[in-house]
């Protein structure tokens, strides 16, 4: 993909929010439809633009992106038409949507070459990651990337956030960490951002003052608080704000996932399945989401291999009536589900001898963690590299229980508490 031709993208792309948006009033959670429409709006202009047509992906995802018509209007208007700017002094326009687009604007800047979307992988691409060429092991790689999603879930649950959310920030993660590299970024910092990107995707918005809270909370096992206004709390807001653009570029704004939950439902309805067995097989795909097994395999074979785990462990009383032939019934790829269920039975044993001590460490775990200093002497564009992470002592090995951040390779550092 070419070179976006800047200023006849931005016109056309004006002229479409200047039709689509005259006289809009806002209209609550219905405005994503309206976002939505603009999208569909624009997609449309562009194809009489044969220049143009290819982009049409960046257009479609600006609009969508920002989560709500009230979003898409303020957002693209700032950054498509500068003309437009008399929308801005409308009273609900906050910071965060001016900061929103100018993230999403880093998507029209003509230095900034487009990467193709890429959602699925292959076994042989986790063992090739950019963590696993900067002395990262798969294994090691497969646990902080489970560490990482597990704080997620908790985040989540504890947010009241729909299932659909956090899956969707585990896979953005996963997808995050094929473009980039453990020791760059501290898992957990990806992580909040990756909750935090879903919570926009999904439709199911927090706000910072509530999130970033949650967060610490969890991130340092329940050992540091943060409440809005203190230092903190503007710490993990600037790693949160500042990581959301690395993030959104690293998934090619593409934040429409597919998941494997509503196959499972289906599939459960279809085969009959128990009350118990129903929970089991849905306690396993949240544990697949922990993993890669998201971005490698179909959603529908994962719902299959997390009832064929249920099946496997539950109690005969739980199987009730099912037979041993549902796999054929549903039409199941049985080698699929057989690696899954292999695949997720050894992350069980390799998380567990983890916890056990040495034998889950990192090996190649030998230099310091980065301390913030180093941050502020770094230039604003490679700022992100040495970011530290929210919560660890700076120049120092954090206090157990928190999660061990001086883990070797100069990877983001917790940022330090004062």
């Amino acid at each position: 993909m070419g070179m976006l031709d800047c200023e006849r993208l931005r016109g056309v792309v004006g002229e479409v929010l200047r039709r689509e948006l005259d006289g809009v009033a806002y209209q609550g959670d219905r405005m994503g439809d309206v976002g939505r429409a603009v999208s569909a709006a624009i997609n449309a202009r562009l194809a009489g633009e044969p220049a143009l047509e290819q982009h049409k992906l960046v257009t479609s995802v600006t609009i969508l992106e920002a989560s709500s018509g009230q979003g898409a209007r303020m957002g693209c208007a700032a950054v498509w038409d500068p003309a437009a700017d008399a929308l801005l002094h409308e009273s609900y326009v906050s910071d965060s949507i001016r900061c929103e687009a100018a993230v999403l604007a880093l998507r029209v800047y003509p230095d900034a070459p487009l990467q193709k979307s890429v959602t699925t992988f292959s076994r042989e691409d986790l063992k090739q990651t950019p963590s696993v060429a900067c002395g990262w092991t798969v294994e090691r790689e497969e646990l902080d990337r489970a560490k990482a999603c597990a704080l997620i879930c908790s985040a989540s649950r504890k947010l009241q956030l729909p299932q659909i959310t956090s899956a969707s920030a585990c896979v953005f993660l996963h997808r995050f960490f094929m473009r980039h590299t453990l020791k760059e970024y501290h898992h957990y910092n990806i992580a909040a951002t990756c909750l935090f990107v879903a919570c926009k995707a999904e439709e199911s918005l927090r706000k910072l003052d509530s999130f970033i809270p949650v967060i610490v909370y969890y991130a340092s096992k329940g050992n540091r608080r943060a409440p809005p206004g203190t230092g903190e709390y503007e710490k993990w807001r600037a790693v949160i704000l500042g990581t959301e653009a690395v993030v959104l570029q690293a998934l090619c704004f593409d934040v429409v996932v597919e998941h494997p939950h509503a196959r499972l439902v289906a599939l459960l309805d279809a085969v009959g399945a128990t009350k118990q067995l129903s929970q089991m097989a849905w306690s396993f795909v949240g544990d697949c989401m922990r993993l890669p097994l998201c971005i490698v395999f179909p959603p529908r074979s994962v719902a299959c291999a997390s009832l064929a785990l249920a099946t496997r462990v539950a109690p005969p009383a739980a199987l009730g009536a099912l037979s041993d032939a549902w796999l054929d019934r549903v039409g199941a790829n049985r080698d699929e589900v057989a690696e899954i269920v292999q695949w997720l039975l050894g992350f069980y044993a390799r998380e567990a001898q983890a916890r056990l001590g040495p034998a889950g460490a990192d090996p190649a775990a030998q230099t310091p963690a980065e301390s913030p200093a180093s941050a502020s002497s770094a230039s604003p564009r490679h700022q992100h590299q040495h970011q530290p992470l929210v919560g660890a002592q700076q120049q120092q090995p954090p206090p157990p229980p928190p999660p061990p951040l001086d883990d070797g390779h100069q990877r983001q550092p917790l940022v330090n508490s004062q």
